[in-house]
């Protein structure tokens, strides 16, 4: 798969130069092209060379700020008309102003919704919340009622706390009390665009404030609120992953389930470097129920200590006497996300978020030929 960063082409910096030479006569689009393709081009990667894309067209625009965001936004108008929406290689558009109007919000911040159409303005309104939290709030919110969606989804994305990629917000991170009304007028929004970004909002919320995002959804499955089933499971995903048990009791995952687990086994006590233990259990369901079924392996770590990984293994709606046998590999290839150390490791089995065995064995300190 090729970098991201060869999306932003000579074609479209040729483009981009046109469009403003049509803007304004003064904007010299050979200059910004030779301005772009610098010495340094070839070693930035996509977010560097955005920020520098939207460094070289300020160069180029009048040094009033104001004066400059006019001309931005008459093009920002002009190929919104052309391109389609949601394009990456447009970073550079709310880049622009990020870098540039931080000190002018009453015009900059209006204009980040105007430009969100061509690529979200996600990233470049973080700046200006972490500057003025209750000012920018206040606005986020009429934004949350705009008509336009993708307005309506820069609400939400927005604040996110820990938006990969942008600049926490950590006075979110730890009273994300200021983003709950945004998301109580996203919550049964038409576009699942939306909706997901809600979702993953919560989901942010979840990782330092799990009783707020608990006490919202429950308010929400209590109230029946239309639509949104599908955002309190994509929201509590990160909770459920880890068998946080309020999470699964609100998705219909009963604490205490009633079952029995069987001959719980693996097939050899000891595995090495590159290969798959194999275990299996015979499940007997004793009433109509819903389960979730996950096995953790408590690894070795370099300290000599271990730490629980959570895997998705089942999920399941049973009837009463419907017993099943299951069983699962997992492997132990190198993987570049997780370095692998010999000694005692513990395989459990979580249904639920209840513990229903553990058993334990070794990882060889030799690879598997």
């Amino acid at each position: 798969m090729e970098p991201l960063k060869y999306l932003l082409t000579k074609e479209l910096i040729d483009q981009t130069g046109k469009e403003f030479q049509k803007a304004s006569k003064a904007f010299d689009r050979k200059r910004f092209s030779k301005l772009v393709f610098d010495d340094q081009w070839d070693n930035r990667e996509l977010k560097d060379r955005s920020n520098h894309i939207a460094d070289c067209i300020r160069e180029l625009l009048p040094s009033d700020y104001p004066e400059a965001l006019d001309l931005f936004l008459h093009v920002v108008e002009t190929v919104k008309d052309k391109e389609p929406e949601g394009r990456l290689e447009y970073w550079f558009y709310p880049n622009f102003i990020q870098l540039h109007g931080l000190d002018y919000p009453k015009l900059s911040v209006p204009a980040l919704a105007k430009v969100t159409h061509l690529f979200s303005s996600e990233f470049a309104v973080r700046p200006f919340i972490d500057r003025n939290p209750k000012g920018m709030m206040k606005t986020m919110q009429k934004w949350s009622r705009s008509k336009d969606f993708h307005v309506r989804r820069l609400a939400s994305e927005g604040c996110r706390p820990r938006l990969p990629w942008g600049l926490r917000l950590n006075q979110f991170v730890q009273d994300p009390s200021p983003i709950l009304p945004i998301l109580e007028n996203l919550k049964n929004d038409p576009e699942l665009y939306v909706r997901r970004s809600v979702a993953n909002n919560l989901n942010d919320i979840g990782k330092d404030n799990q009783a707020v995002v608990l006490k919202l959804l429950r308010g929400w499955k209590k109230d029946r609120q239309a639509g949104t089933d599908w955002i309190t499971g994509h929201a509590l995903r990160s909770m459920v992953k880890a068998g946080n048990k309020d999470a699964l009791s609100i998705l219909g995952y009963p604490a205490n389930p009633a079952i029995e687990i069987v001959d719980f086994a693996l097939e050899s006590a000891s595995v090495k470097k590159g290969e798959k233990i194999k275990f299996g259990f015979d499940l007997k369901n004793l009433k109509k129920q819903k389960l979730m079924v996950d096995y953790v392996i408590h690894f070795m770590k370099s300290n000599g200590e271990t730490a629980p990984k959570v895997f998705k293994l089942k999920k399941l709606d049973l009837a009463k006497g419907e017993d099943l046998h299951i069983e699962k590999q997992h492997s132990f290839v190198q993987i570049n996300t997780r370095k692998y150390y010999p000694g005692k490791h513990v395989l459990e089995l979580q249904i639920n978020g209840e513990s229903m065995g553990k058993i334990d064995f070794v990882l060889d300190a030799k690879e598997a030929y």
